[in-house]
């Protein structure tokens, strides 16, 4: 068993899989320019902003590599959910929603396998990604017509409420 160099969700990135060549992390911040009369612009740190990471490939179905892993990977993209990004020495990137999956085969055999597929993984940071949230009491779209009590989440107390001394 090789070792794992990364793993997206469920899909672990190592060389008897898919093997990838090449990480490239791209990561901006919000810098907006303020014009200033007989000045140049000014600017100001406004935050954060998009973190994107595309990782490039080749798959070898004949020597190394399994082609099925892009199919596991289609799969998690469709899901439209962001996934846990972890290296292989244990570094923790965060949660990352696929943006784009390409890749091209060639050097076909004579029944059209490819002895040679390259891949391209785009991936954007999500780390505020949330499971899915239950509707409150108060919702529109509240399965019941009639007023249910609300009550709060499990684990959590809601405060009494307090009366002011007279």
């Amino acid at each position: 068993m090789s070792e794992v160099m990364l793993t997206y969700g469920s899909v672990s990135f190592s060389v008897a899989q898919a093997a990838y060549q090449a990480l490239r992390r791209s990561t901006r911040y919000r810098v907006p320019a303020h014009d200033r009369v007989g000045d140049r612009p000014g600017y100001q740190f406004t935050g954060p902003g998009e973190d994107s990471i595309t990782l490039s490939g080749v798959i070898m179905p004949t020597y190394r590599g399994r082609p099925a892993v892009l199919d596991d990977l289609r799969a998690l993209g469709a899901e439209g959910e962001a996934h846990p990004l972890t290296g292989g020495t244990g570094e923790v990137f965060g949660r990352w929603i696929m943006s784009q999956l390409t890749d091209e085969r060639s050097a076909l055999f004579d029944n059209g396998q490819a002895r040679k597929i390259a891949f391209t993984l785009s991936l954007m940071r999500d780390d505020d990604a949330r499971p899915a949230r239950r509707r409150s009491c108060g919702s529109p779209r509240a399965p019941s017509a009639t007023p249910t009590r609300c009550s709060p989440p499990r684990g959590v107390r809601w405060p009494r409420a307090r009366t002011r001394p007279a």
